[in-house]
């Protein structure tokens, strides 16, 4: 059996496995700590989230993700291999890592060292329950598994909305392509009898065809293993030329491949008139980083007057996943570009036909909601502002800076009105309601705090309704602002000219 094979592989190179696969020298530890942090960052995966690695081998790439305060749960067949990942646990960490056997599904699994659990498992029966885990990971792994058992167990379970990402060898390498299909080849070199390797087109339609969501697969990697220690510099210098050259990186060494699991509720269905989006259901929309202060309290807060919580976390470092998630919201991982983009990839989760957007840091008053649906229910409007200018705002006192950005935030809606010829007291302010597909027909490009404006301009531009209400602004009450100023002022001024 391939199980079996697999096994007796990892036996017998289990002594010698860094070595095998080229982790030992100064490039091959290059390679694991370029390939950790591509896949840390398309999944997202910082403190507080519930990670699951497949095939984790001697724990290298284990540890790398452990380091990021990240729940890990890390599976592997070979019982050998995991013994030498739980002995580097030790060495790392102090902390004693033992291996759990198990044959029934774990239910809301928890790591026995602070961080990190062991699991001796197959990948293509996962020990646990559906929906256990934000991202699903592994680093040359998929090649060596039955792959549709095991994508539908990644799919099983991820959380809706998880992602995944993994590292694999790529098939249109020279190298890869002869010892993957010149069998003592590979054994010359340490291949186990079953494992292969991908085609960027292939994997992609399998992913599709289980049900993820936008796989991307990207060939990146020219640097061998046995490159000698003194050209690792220059080698990787040339291997950043050449990913990106047409053509010449489709022959990398390795692919990066990711993707994320949508819910039923996917905006690519509703758009197309699907009927999974209910009528007048309200979906709140936070965006935030860093906001352990009172991202829960502005939860719980929103709460009564939505249908649906998602709070986009911008990577954030404190605790800010674990308490938002703690009192009830979905939380999504954004890509990192900025408040723009994090209020585009929460509007492509929502199953709310009208969307709520409201800053993390308490100074809107989550009471007002309904003030702001009620205009859009009522046929009166397709996006509803509130006002800090109608409603008054604590800003204005006692910090001169917060006052000057009032100021130019007035200028801007100035601006706005006599191009426009519209009355609008406040277009900045990030709480505001919008119809769920109007705010896609925006095709909105701004990735930055500028969006706010954006969505008002291209609003008016399209004819659709814009107004405002009056709401108090308060003083903020926890973290610090991630507004810049001054240092953008000249890109609102641009991008309020360019639309």
């Amino acid at each position: 059996m391939r199980l079996h094979r697999e096994q007796e592989h990892n036996r017998m190179i289990a002594e010698r496995a860094e070595v095998v696969w080229g982790e030992s020298t100064l490039a091959g530890k290059k390679r694991v700590q370029r390939r950790s942090s591509l896949i840390i960052e398309a999944c997202g995966i910082a403190q507080g989230m519930r990670v699951l690695e497949i095939g984790c081998g001697t724990g290298e790439y284990t540890l790398k993700v452990v380091q990021t305060g990240a729940m890990v749960f890390a599976t592997d067949i070979s019982e050998e291999l995991l013994a030498m990942a739980a002995r580097k646990e030790l060495r790392m960490s102090n902390h004693e890592c033992r291996i759990t056997n198990v044959e029934s599904r774990m239910s809301n699994p928890k790591p026995q060292t602070p961080n990190l659990t062991l699991v001796s498992c197959q990948a293509e029966r996962l020990p646990f329950k559906d929906m256990s885990f934000d991202a699903v990971v592994g680093n040359a792994v998929l090649h060596h598994l039955d792959l549709p058992l095991a994508l539908q167990e990644i799919k099983r379970v991820l959380i809706p909305h998880g992602r995944f990402a993994f590292t694999e060898p790529n098939m249109l390498n020279p190298q890869n392509m002869l010892i993957k299909n010149i069998k003592f080849l590979g054994r010359l070199v340490g291949e186990s009898p079953d494992e292969t390797a991908f085609f960027g087109w292939r994997i992609r339609k399998q992913l599709r065809e289980t049900g993820f969501c936008d796989p991307m697969v990207v060939p990146f990697d020219f640097l061998h293993p046995v490159v000698p220690d003194g050209l690792v510099g220059a080698v990787c210098l040339l291997g950043e030329f050449m990913e990106r050259v047409c053509g010449v990186r489709n022959m990398a060494g390795s692919l990066l491949i990711t993707g994320s699991l949508t819910s039923p509720t996917s905006p690519t269905s509703s758009l197309k008139g699907s009927k999974n989006v209910s009528t007048e259901k309200v979906t709140v929309i936070i965006a935030a980083k860093d906001e352990e202060g009172g991202i829960a309290r502005v939860v719980e807060q929103v709460k009564p007057y939505a249908d649906e919580v998602l709070v986009v976390d911008g990577h954030s470092k404190d605790k800010t996943i674990e308490l938002a998630r703690q009192a009830g919201a979905s939380v999504i991982m954004d890509n990192g570009k900025g408040k723009g983009a994090a209020y585009k990839i929460g509007a492509e989760y929502a199953s709310g036909n009208i969307l709520v957007f409201i800053d993390a840091d308490g100074s809107h008053e989550p009471s007002d909601i309904p003030k702001l649906v009620q205009q859009i229910t009522s046929g009166q409007a397709d996006m509803v502002v509130a006002s800090r200018m109608m409603g008054g705002s604590d800003e204005f006192h006692g910090n001169i800076f917060n006052y000057l950005r009032m100021v130019g935030g007035g200028l801007i809606t100035l601006i706005i009105n006599l191009r426009y010829k519209t009355q609008l007291t406040d277009v900045l302010n990030g709480f505001r309601a919008i119809k769920r597909d109007v705010f896609f027909s925006l095709k909105l490009r701004a990735n930055d705090f500028d969006v706010e404006h954006e969505m008002v301009i291209r609003c008016l531009k399209m004819g659709s309704r814009v107004m405002d209400v009056a709401s108090h602004e308060y003083e903020r009450k926890w973290g610090k602002s991630k507004l810049p100023t001054f240092r953008k002022a000249h890109l609102f001024l641009w991008r309020l000219l360019a639309w």
